[in-house]
């Protein structure tokens, strides 16, 4: 496979070579970015920046911002549990997924205003101008949550003409996808745009209880805007927007199925073995999941020319609900159901002071600020009373432990030793009173001095007592107080403010004709607030089994130990963090049309805190405030970069090594998520992307991504609580983390790429067509930290492929697209089945293919 690799990478940089040699035979127009947030041709930017253009989204149907990973190796996005709980990675570095609370790496930016949280950008994209990668940390000018990168999202201006376009698709799975914009003037100085797009489809997958589809499309947006010239000097952008989804998501494939699951079968609590296969497309919850959200803002931007710069000011609202529900057992058993509620609200205020393009000094200063609510509700309740003691005492039996009868019988025992060890009088209040001689112990001497627990266990006087308490004792844990439905989470009430301000500035100063120096930093202050409010029942969790090596195994029945609320005795729950980051670029002009460049760049990503019940503490256990938190990301970022722009296409070549201190890991553990910081994770590699046309109507893209990712120290592996199949990742009873240093972090393919091939001809003199056929590779690697790639890897080669017909003369155009049209069978995340030693994995979807009908007018 290493080898297999190494090829592949020779013969897309040869190819690359090959394209670069390419003659002159087709103009290219240049392509401008804003990734230093002024603009900028692409050849001059010293960032390294994947530029995806509203053509390529049309011609690859990529509805939403997790497709464009299929074009843009360096991104890469996992779907997880519901719709909207997506990781973004931009060179092989991201988190922020299954807690709300935890800051995401990649900042997603629209229009200039940041999505706080990756959830809130993750619906179908409308009217979208360009799409920008910018890789690397960008914290320095875009702030907190961009340590490892920035999609910077631009959508289509209003024009003072009017005009627009409307489109039909229809697909497999039943796709249906209606979308359209209008523009035109409203006066003289005054324009509109309106947007919006309704998507549905089918689900690709079955669950085999309920016999419904799973995963399906079921979404819109709308977007407005009113771009208008207040004066000479000064313009106004106002933009609102709203966007839906009610979707059946996520459904899950077992890859294996273990010895819990024989005995579950054997035990009768199964009736059948889950289906088992990647891509069996078929699984069993006792009900389907679901997810739906809504989210809504407005934006203002006003641009004031005052001569030699530009001020600006973007003011901005979002909110942002969600609501989802689960079978998260994973099991055909009806054993636990999850639901989750949780709203985001942000205000934030942008200030920038730039200079215009002349002269040999260009500067900008600027100031942010952020001010963001969240709230979380989530219960995860016991469905089934006998099914889940069922399945506890299957555990039980498979590890060679007592059940949970005798577990109660042993729990009465060693309470009756302690109480017999208490003062009489403190017997009789405990309710251990003798009848016969009230106001004292019944545990005592003839002297009334306590018996002591050996004695209370080998005195005949009190045996038939011993038997009568342990009798009920054992009944009534079991029937009434252990594992009992309706016992869990009750409600989780956590509230986080937090507050941002960030300072920061920037200055490009030509020192020759040749060479410039840009120079930028950034002080970034953080303070988050939590309050929580959570009610757990579980009452075998309040057991201290944790103190006795003899019982500590027991642990892993807990499933829902208490959880100390903020603020408490000893936590304010008030984090603040704060940092400066700078960023210094050297670029050379080879001539006017190459630039290299070398830079050194810092990054910052404040504490997250964690949002969830996870970090709770086992009983008998000391208070730990360290597991509620991670403390902030450090970044160091070294990179050259070469960029060429030819008469017939570019070439940009990009070599890093980027090091993250303090990474911040959430990884699931079989009954939950442990929140923790990775010491060191360093990250090596080369990009390469190039748009070279060979004639005047061919042209290729190539877009090559290699990585050596390494966690050069990392203590706090994730211990997983059921057994993976992977012997490394075993730990103690009761351990939680594990020594992985050394080791290549997950979802980090070591080679990706994207190459197309697109040929363009007239039809008529009025019609002309684009072919384009694409491949993508990712070579295979670990899907996810805590379940081994020898069980569960992910390797995706995919083709896409379109053809587009356009009569220029009526706006009337035709594309018949398909993506994945190998069916290439690839999984997006894998993960441990809590309570189980098998594993399960969330597929991506296979072929979609269908027909696009436009008019543009």
């Amino acid at each position: 496979m290493r080898e297999n690799t190494l090829i592949k990478f020779g013969v897309t940089s040869l190819v690359g070579v090959f394209a670069f040699t390419g003659s002159v035979v087709a103009q290219v127009d240049e392509i401008i970015v804003s990734a230093q947030k002024r603009e900028t041709a692409l050849v001059d930017t010293p960032v390294s920046v994947a530029v995806v253009t509203s053509k390529d989204l049309e011609m690859t149907e990529a509805n939403d911002l997790s497709e464009l990973q299929f074009s843009v190796p360096s991104v890469k996005f996992t779907q997880n549990q519901n719709a909207l709980n997506n990781t973004v990675f931009i060179r092989g570095f991201g988190n922020g997924t299954n807690n709300p609370g935890i800051e995401p790496s990649v900042s997603i930016v629209v229009d200039g205003v940041s999505r706080t949280r990756n959830q809130s950008a993750l619906n179908d994209l409308i009217s979208i101008e360009q799409v920008e990668v910018i890789r690397g940390p960008q914290s320095t000018l875009f702030g907190r949550s961009a340590s490892a990168g920035v999609v910077n999202i631009k959508t289509m201006l209003p024009e003072d003409e009017f005009g627009g376009k409307v489109s039909l698709t229809g697909g497999n799975d039943s796709h249906q996808k209606i979308s359209g914009t209008v523009t035109g003037p409203l006066s003289d100085t005054t324009s509109f745009r309106l947007s919006a797009s309704r998507n549905e489809r089918d689900g690709y997958l079955t669950n085999t209880l309920t016999g419904n589809d799973v995963n399906n499309r079921d979404r819109y947006a709308i977007r407005g805007q009113i771009l208008s010239e207040l004066s000479d000097e000064l313009t106004m952008r106002i933009i609102a927007d709203y966007d839906s989804l009610d979707e059946v998501c996520c459904g899950i494939a077992q890859v294996n199925s273990g010895l819990i699951d024989g005995a579950l079968l054997q035990a009768g609590i199964l009736a059948a073995r889950p289906p088992v296969g990647s891509h069996s497309g078929r699984f069993g919850a006792n009900f389907d999941p679901s997810s739906e959200a809504e989210g809504r803002g407005l934006s203002a931007q006003f641009d004031l020319d005052i001569g030699s710069a530009t001020f600006t000011s973007i003011s901005a609202y979002r909110e942002n609900d969600f609501n989802a529900s689960a079978d998260v057992d994973f099991l055909p058993a009806d054993i636990l159901i999850e639901s989750v509620d949780y709203d985001f609200e942000t205000f934030t205020q942008e200030f920038q002071l730039k200079s215009d393009d002349s002269g040999d000094v260009r500067w900008l200063v600027g100031a942010y600020y952020m001010d963001e609510d969240i709230t979380n509700d989530r219960s995860v309740l016991f469905r089934d009373t006998a099914g889940i003691r069922n399945v506890v005492n299957t555990l039980l039996a498979i590890q060679g432990g007592p059940n949970l009868t005798q577990i109660a019988g042993l729990v009465g025992t060693g309470a009756i030793q302690q109480v017999a060890a208490l003062p009489t009088e403190i017997q009789a209040q405990a309710g251990f009173e003798n009848p016969a001689a009230p106001g004292t112990g019944l545990f005592v001497d003839a002297n009334g001095d306590p018996v002591g627990a050996i004695g209370a266990l080998t005195h005949p006087a009190f045996a038939p007592t011993l038997a009568g308490l342990v009798g009920t004792f054992t009944g009534t844990s079991v029937d009434d107080a252990w594992f009992v439905a309706g016992q869990g989470i009750q409600d989780t009430d956590f509230n986080v403010n937090t507050e941002t301000i960030q300072l920061y500035a920037q200055i490009d100063w030509d020192v020759t004709e040749n060479l410039t120096i840009d120079f930028s930093a950034a002080y970034i202050d953080d303070k988050k607030t939590v309050v929580t409010d959570v009610d757990i029942i579980d009452n075998f969790s309040e057991i201290p089994v944790v103190l006795d090596p003899a019982t500590i195994g027991l642990t892993a029945i807990q499933f829902f130990p208490q959880f100390v609320n903020y603020p408490n005795a000893t936590e304010d729950g008030v984090f603040t963090s704060s940092d400066v980051t700078t960023s210094t670029k050297l670029i050379y002009a080879l001539d006017d049309n190459t630039n290299v460049y070398a830079s050194y760049s810092t990054g910052f990503k404040p504490i997250s805190v964690s949002v969830s019940t996870d970090p709770a503490v086992y009983a008998g256990q000391a208070f730990d405030g360290s597991r509620y938190f991670a403390e902030p990301e450090e970044v160091t970022l070294y990179e050259v970069g070469f960029k060429k722009q030819l008469d017939n296409g570019y070439i940009n070549v990009t070599a890093f090594s980027q090091t993250i201190e303090n990474f911040q890991s959430n990884n699931f553990a079989g009954t939950g998520f442990n929140l923790a910081n990775a010491e060191e994770q360093e990250n090596i590699g080369l990009e390469l992307d190039s748009m070279i046309f060979f004639s005047e109507n061919f042209f290729t893209t190539l877009a090559v991504q290699y990585i050596d990712a390494e966690f050069v120290k990392h203590t706090f592996g994730t211990c997983d609580r059921t057994r993976s199949g992977d012997p490394t990742d075993d730990c103690a009873p009761g351990e939680r983390f594990r020594d992985i240093s050394g080791t290549t972090p997950a979802s980090v393919p070591d080679l990706s790429f994207s190459v197309s091939g697109n040929y363009r001809f007239d039809i008529s003199d009025s019609t002309d067509a684009l072919v384009r056929l694409e491949y993508f590779h990712e070579a295979e690697h670990q899907a996810s930290d805590t379940v081994s790639e020898a069980i569960a890897p992910r390797e995706v080669d995919m083709i896409n492929a379109a053809i587009n017909v356009t009569n220029r003369d009526n706006g009337f155009s035709l594309t018949l697209w398909g993506r994945n049209i190998n069916d290439d069978e690839f999984i997006q995340a894998a993960f441990n089945v809590p309570g189980s030693d098998a594993q399960a994995v969330y597929p991506a979807p296979g072929a979609i293919y269908g027909l696009t009908i436009a008019k543009e007018f």
